[in-house]
């Protein structure tokens, strides 16, 4: 869907920057940009926010824009996790159906002694972005927060691409030190936290989110 491209072209028009000569060297036009319902490709949605993190300069782009986003703007999977009955099952069907909002990135969850989020990279050249990874991460824990209403804390997350000065926002953020440099992308959470109940839970809405997101 490219909703962190969008959320970062805004961002960038609203600090004055002229973002339509932006566009046509990434095959885009200003009515795509405008439409949330059309698609971008994740390739292209990784050189937006390269150019724009550059343009702005700023390295932490895409943290930047996930941390202040409204997490209903991530649309159906967040209705789907805010539906749930505990953060595991909100977890385990943002897994399932998160295809329908990024085909790039595989998202994988595992729940027992640890919950481990893991994200995976298809066809797409892993090191290339910086942006979308911690974009995702970032949004991830702030809808973990609101699901839950705590200020919840990973035991540990692990990024592939390596560290930079700035880094040290997202440690603050999260309440850890991260791994960069790390063989996957990953965050782990102590087991017990899937078994928080989710403030917003609503059996009916999930059931019919469930039965739309399967058909």
């Amino acid at each position: 869907r490219g909703l962190i491209t969008r959320l970062a072209f805004d961002r960038a028009k609203n600090k004055g920057l002229d973002i339509a000569p932006l566009l046509q060297p990434l095959g885009l036009t200003l009515e795509e940009i405008g439409d949330g319902a059309a698609s971008i490709s994740v390739k292209t949605q990784i050189r937006s926010l390269n150019q724009i993190a550059e343009l702005l300069d700023d390295p932490l782009l895409g943290f930047h824009v996930a941390k202040e986003m409204d997490p209903r703007a991530t649309g159906l999977l967040y209705y789907v996790a805010a539906s749930s009955e505990t953060l595991g099952h909100a977890l385990l069907r943002t897994m399932r159906y998160s295809s329908i909002a990024n085909e790039g990135i595989i998202l994988s969850v595992q729940t027992g002694d640890t919950v481990r989020v893991r994200f995976d990279y298809a066809g797409v050249f892993r090191l290339g972005d910086r942006h979308q990874l911690e974009a995702w991460i970032a949004a991830l824990i702030c809808i973990c927060r609101t699901l839950t209403r705590r200020e919840l804390r990973p035991a540990h997350i692990k990024i592939v691409h390596e560290r930079i000065q700035q880094s040290r926002e997202l440690d603050a953020f999260f309440g850890r030190t991260i791994e960069f440099g790390a063989d996957a992308d990953e965050v782990i959470f102590a087991g017990d936290v899937a078994k928080l109940p989710v403030a917003s839970f609503d059996p009916y809405l999930n059931e019919l989110l469930i039965k739309y997101c399967e058909e």
